[in-house]
């Protein structure tokens, strides 16, 4: 494995597409960057297979005219390069989970992929480093049945190239590492025991980071985006202890109260963070916490005017949690202080919830998440 931290800070590349895109679960939002990685040396190609586990998030990109998908508006990424000065072409493709085969992709049913060149220009031997908002031609609709893959291929070169923007969830202490708490997504998305969302090369099971979040996420138009967030007390990432949340998928998914994989004591708070960029005037945002879990999805529209589907379970009560205003960039955070008596009492409890935003005339929802200590 090739890894490396570039010495330059990240800069944000603007989308030059026309419509306002949503992050769908902030998996890039309010994270570190541990790391640049190129498995296999810069001569090889190698293709990197991130998962978006249904278990999590449910409709996320979801499209009125095309029920059964999530439909992919673009890509946020993080992507470095050891020499900037050469342009190098990258391909993003979008899988579906393969039905016979389940926490794997079907590449046999590719819903589609696009490429685009990463920097060049620069001086000779200079690395460089940028989180890219990229607009596709044409969506990419993914079955929303089951898991969803993103994949980076990167192509081999001889020179020095390109690399993948990763966040390690272990055991490991400073300021790039998320310390999990261990329980992840197990073993039933073939990820190892305590896996979570980065595999290289699900083709030919090469090799994997076992706990790795590789920093893609889909951006969807017209759908409001929602992440968890977890307000920790650990020390490892100092940034996951501050006010507005952490979202990675270590923390971020898989809050802990009792002991981490450290042997340290912490009593996470949890939250949301919503954004939708359609909305910057300071407007309401409440969640809902369904203590049943999900539900099948019913779009808005067919309610009241608006955009997104209501996908929580809805056989049982809708409890609050929370409410935020946005901000001038559309994003709104909740941060809910968990009363002391009630710590000690929560591993293995799970919060599924969804986020709606009021206007005058129209409900816009996002997409439902699910949280699980």
């Amino acid at each position: 494995m090739t890894f490396a931290r570039l010495a330059l800070g990240l800069l944000l590349v603007p989308s030059l597409g026309a419509q306002t895109l949503n992050e769908h679960c902030g998996s890039i939002a309010d994270t570190d960057v541990s790391g640049f990685s190129r498995e296999g040396g810069f001569n090889t190609s190698v293709a990197y297979d991130i998962l978006i586990p249904s278990e999590n998030f449910r409709s996320w990109g979801f499209d009125p005219l095309s029920p059964g998908f999530h439909r992919i508006d673009g890509v946020r990424v993080v992507l470095g390069d050891a020499d900037s000065s050469t342009a190098e072409m990258v391909e993003i493709w979008a899988y579906p989970e393969d039905a016979a085969n389940p926490g794997r992709p079907d590449f046999t049913s590719p819903a589609g992929g696009y490429a685009f060149p990463l920097f060049g220009g620069g001086a000779p031997g200079q690395g460089a480093a940028a989180v890219f908002d990229l607009t596709f031609p044409a969506p990419l609709n993914v079955v929303d049945t089951g898991d969803v893959f993103l994949e980076i291929y990167l192509a081999g070169t001889a020179a020095p190239s390109a690399m993948v923007g990763v966040l390690f969830g272990d055991t490991r202490t400073g300021n790039n590492f998320d310390i999990s708490n261990g329980r992840g997504l197990g073993t039933g998305h073939g990820l190892g025991v305590g896996g979570y969302t980065l595999i290289y090369n699900f083709a030919t099971q090469q090799g994997f980071f076992q706990e790795s979040q590789g920093l893609i996420t889909p951006l969807c138009a017209d759908v409001a985006g929602l992440a968890p967030g977890t307000q920790t007390n650990q020390t490892s990432l100092p940034g996951s202890n501050a006010p507005n949340l952490t979202a990675s998928w270590f923390s971020g998914l898989y809050p802990v109260d009792g002991l981490d994989r450290n042997g340290a004591f912490r009593q996470d708070n949890i939250g949301w963070i919503f954004n939708d960029g359609r909305y910057t005037g300071g407007e309401s945002v409440i969640a809902k916490f369904a203590p049943i879990g999900f539900g099948a999805p019913i779009p808005i529209e067919n309610i009241v005017p608006g955009t997104g589907a209501l996908c929580l379970g809805l056989t049982g009560p809708l409890l609050n949690f929370g409410a935020a205003t946005t901000d001038a960039t559309g994003r709104a955070v909740f941060n809910l202080t968990i009363p002391g008596p009630a710590h000690g009492t929560l591993t293995g409890v799970a919060f599924v919830y969804q986020a709606f935003l009021l206007t005058p005339d129209s409900l816009h929802v996002s997409g439902c998440v699910q949280q699980r200590f």
